[in-house]
């Protein structure tokens, strides 16, 4: 009674506070205390212990398959099979799970040891099931199983989108037993087993070997046998080869056995066939005869494939064309197509009653065998006598690896130091090494082949004149779509030079390969501190960039500017000049000058980072790690079509005060030039009145005393602007001249 009252309390108080819960939340009381019995507060530690239940998300299809377990039996013309797998629902609703086709030799099905309930439907047959949970699926089929010599085939339904494990008793007798689509083996006791991937359809193959003699029906006719020969010919430097594919048709009665006659000389290496049990060489009154056996009687089309060859020693040879001959054939028919390999010339002879026919008429079955472009074709109905003759010629040698571009990162200092990075793309078929010759004095850090360090090998020509030469070991290039794939090459190494002073001289080299290189690319970081009044050598600017500073922009395609030829162009679009006139390579002339630019830049990158990846300095050791920042002013130059020489870049340079001299003595002399010009043009207005020709004469002075000084001091493009303001000032004041004289 005492816990009643307490809980008509409880409930009291609930109901008098929950409005106030409501409106104004949990009360404040303060000082105040509570008193429960023990079993209603379990009850509330119980509740608060359970958790809320988590809402599961949907499967992505209602229900499930096991792996299907196929045992079966091949008794007689029948192929009895049972399939065993598991089925899982994971809905609580009805599902429908398609299981057979709807023609499916279905003889008994059971879901957990019960009859299944299965439906037809639209695309087949079907459980209807309903709630979750797991089963076992028993299916029981039946097909027939034909037993007829030669090859047969027998086909069961499986349930589709599940593998298989199959297992099947067959008689011993049956051969080239097989599972279309499975891996499989056959044991002693001749049980076949196979594991089958996901598929529709059982397909057991098998071949049903002849017994004994069969007894023929005495209205039965003899075979009749047509033969269809296809030979290709190969000539090859050292063999002969023909393919020959016979192509049987046999009616009336079945056979089981094919006799070839071949040409002398040869030796056969090959003899294949559906169901062959084995084929024989014979010499029968002169003649070779080969002789095939068949494990099964043949009725319909049959393919027998062989292959003849024959070595020849000598350079050049005559050849009969080695055609087979079908015997016991009631009509026979052929096509020979010819192609050669390597360095070997043919030439027709003799061709008998052979019918020479253009390689498209040939059957494109035929022509889709030969690898090489096919020479010769011909057309006959018996094998004819064809000769040929073959001229061996000696192979040239070819490019056996090139270089597409090479991307060369200087860095030079005023004291005499300079370290290259040069990366080279190279395509390699079977060079073992890249032979480079590094400039004079250079010490090779560190060397690398697709990302990989390497150990280069020193050799030497065996004089003392000749320079020692490294040997970078060549990996070989990866195939890719018609062509060689290139890899990357580095070498960095470092190369002294003479101490840059107040004016001078400077010659940057590169390393010499034995290989070709398409396109030659160096970005050279020189000091800051001196002004570069030339730059030469071998190697050209990679563009001609419009410059827009200068009087109006005019002439600046010569190059206006001060260090014109160490800017780089803002954009990234490369304005070239291209080899040839026709669109097509001008375009692959961009094209390649861009990816060249491309590389380079990234050349550039890498190299602002870290000058050399990995260095060493002693003999057989692996690289070490360290790294040199980029500075200074960059020099870039190309160079297309490089050929076992090495391109050079030579700079003229100077100093703030060498330049400041050269600039003073610039002046100093178009002072002069201007003087004497003044005083030749009023000499020759007062003698001869200032004819066209003086006026002329005159201005050219003057455009040159203008011209000079500024070309020497900011850009040769200026002496053209000079000449030009020159002119327009010198008749301006030698009319006014003429008009004071005239007055």
């Amino acid at each position: 009674m005492r816990g009643r009252a307490w809980l008509v309390v409880l409930a009291l108080l609930a109901l008098c506070v929950a409005p106030a819960l409501a409106d104004s939340g949990v009360p404040t009381l303060p000082h105040s205390q509570v008193t429960v019995p023990w079993e209603e507060f379990a009850k509330i530690i119980e509740l608060l212990r359970t958790k809320p239940p988590v809402e599961q998300p949907d499967p992505p299809q209602p229900w499930g398959l096991g792996v299907a377990r196929v045992r079966g039996a091949l008794v007689g013309e029948v192929l009895e099979a049972r399939i065993d797998l598991e089925l899982s629902v994971f809905s609580d609703e009805w599902v429908s799970v398609p299981v057979l086709p709807a023609n499916a030799p279905l003889i008994q099905a059971r879901l957990d040891g019960r009859p299944a309930p299965l439906a037809r439907q639209s695309d087949g047959l079907a459980l209807v099931l309903y709630g979750r949970g797991t089963h076992q699926l028993s299916l029981l089929m039946r097909a027939a199983a034909p037993q007829r010599p030669g090859p047969n085939n027998a086909l069961l339904p499986l349930v589709p989108r599940i593998g298989a494990e199959v297992e099947i008793d067959l008689p011993q007798r049956l051969t080239d037993v097989t599972i279309e689509g499975a891996v499989g083996t056959r044991v002693a006791d001749g049980t076949y087993l196979a594991v089958l991937p996901e598929g529709r359809r059982l397909v057991l193959r098998y071949t049903v070997p002849l017994e004994g003699e069969l007894a023929q029906p005495e209205q039965k006719l003899p075979p009749k046998v047509v033969a269809d020969v296809q030979t290709l010919l190969t000539l090859d430097e050292g063999l002969v080869r023909a393919d020959a594919w016979v192509h049987y048709n046999v009616r009336h009665s079945p056979v089981s056995n094919f006799s070839l006659e071949l040409p002398a000389g040869f030796e056969v290496a090959t003899v294949e066939g559906e169901g062959i049990a084995g084929w024989k060489v014979l010499e029968v009154d002169g003649a070779t005869i080969l002789e095939a056996q068949v494990g099964f009687e043949v009725e319909g089309d049959y393919l027998l494939k062989l292959r003849l060859e024959r070595s020849t020693e000598s350079s050049n040879f005559d050849v009969r064309t080695p055609l087979v001959h079908a015997r016991s054939v009631e009509r026979e028919s052929g096509v020979l197509a010819v192609q050669a390999q390597g360095g070997v010339e043919v030439t027709p002879g003799e061709i008998g009653e052979a019918l020479p026919v253009d390689p498209k008429e040939l059957p494109p079955q035929l022509v889709a065998r030969a690898q090489n472009p096919i020479l010769f074709g011909y057309r006959y109905v018996r094998p004819p006598q064809i000769s040929l003759n073959v001229v061996r010629h000696e192979s040239a040698p070819v490019l056996e690896a090139a270089v597409d571009n090479a991307n060369l990162v200087c860095q030079v200092t005023d004291d005499g130091k300079s370290v290259t990075r040069a990366q080279y793309w190279v395509r390699n078929n079977r060079k073992q090494f890249l032979e480079v010759l590094l400039p004079q004095g250079s010490v090779l850090w560190s060397a690398f082949v697709d990302g990989n360090p390497v150990k280069p090998s020193i050799a030497s020509r065996g004089t003392e004149q000749d320079e020692a030469r490294l040997l970078v070991p060549l990996k070989k290039s990866e195939p890719g779509e018609g062509e060689l794939r290139p890899f990357e090459v580095e070498l960095i190494y470092f190369t002294p030079i003479d101490q840059m002073d107040a004016i001078g001289s400077l010659e940057l080299l590169t390393p010499v390969l034995e290989l070709p290189i398409s396109m030659m690319a160096i970005t050279a970081y020189l000091p800051q501190r001196f002004d570069y009044l030339h730059v030469g050598g071998s190697m050209d600017p990679p563009l001609q960039p419009v410059v827009s500073h200068g009087p109006l922009g005019l002439l600046s395609r010569f190059g206006v500017g001060r260090n014109k030829m160490l800017s780089a162009p803002a954009s990234d679009e490369l304005k070239v000049s291209a080899p040839s006139q026709d669109q097509t390579e001008m375009l692959m002339y961009r094209q390649s000058m861009a990816e060249l630019d491309n590389r380079q830049r990234v050349a550039e990158e890498e190299f602002s980072g870290e000058v050399a990846r990995k260095v060493t300095t002693s003999s057989g050791s692996l690289p070490a790690r360290f790294s040199l920042p980029q500075a200074g002013q960059p020099l870039r130059r190309i160079k297309v079509l490089v050929m076992q020489d090495a391109p050079t870049v030579k700079l003229i340079y100077a100093g703030a005060f060498g330049a400041w001299v050269l600039k003073l003595l610039a002046m100093v002399a178009g002072l002069q030039l201007a003087l004497r010009a003044i005083g030749h043009a009023r000499r020759r207005l007062d003698r001869e009145h200032g004819t066209m020709r003086n006026n002329a004469l005159s201005a050219l002075w003057l455009a040159l005393a203008l011209g000079l000084p500024a070309g020497l001091e900011i850009g040769w493009g200026w002496v053209v602007f000079g000449i030009v303001i020159g002119i327009a000032v010198a008749v301006f004041k030698l009319r006014r001249q003429r008009g004071k004289a005239s007055a």
